[in-house]
């Protein structure tokens, strides 16, 4: 069933969240709109990457991280966890970070994964489709502070 009240960005009674344009949405039996002002927090895994393994990495990884967190903590996210992975490159769709946040996301309901660009995920298009496809048919939003 679709719910006909869910809009993006909207929680249904059931805490259900929306983060999509269009598509079809579950209907939780309870879709209702929340009332104006509701501070529901919003699960989100932090992903970060640097290709190299250095000191100059280090200082990049805890920048990428402080600004998601940043970013998390404006928009009401709830960060459950942060995956880091440094000297590993993006190409390499078998990284263990990548896994970890795959597995992350399948184990726990989240609803957003905050990275601070896109390319932190992959430097490989078809991979980023793959991992764009994951999320939505999990309804989990994919938040990039430094756009697409």
């Amino acid at each position: 069933a679709i719910c006909s009240r869910a809009k993006y960005g909207d929680f249904c009674a059931g805490r259900h969240f929306y983060p999509y344009f269009g598509g079809t949405i579950p209907n939780c039996g309870m879709c209702v709109p929340m009332p104006k002002g509701n501070k529901i927090m919003k699960k989100a895994i932090i992903y970060c990457r640097s290709a190299t393994a250095d000191q100059q990495s280090d200082a990049q990884l805890s920048r990428q991280k402080g600004e998601c967190l940043e970013f998390a903590r404006e928009h009401n996210y709830e960060v459950i966890e942060t995956v880091s992975e440094a000297g590993v490159s993006g190409m390499d769709q078998s990284r263990k970070g990548l896994q970890k946040l795959l597995a992350l996301c399948g184990e726990h309901a989240v609803t957003a994964v905050i990275t601070y660009d896109i390319e932190r995920l992959s430097r490989d298009w078809q991979q980023i489709n793959k991992l764009l496809q994951t999320f939505a048919d999990r309804y989990i939003e994919l938040v990039t502070l430094k756009g697409f």
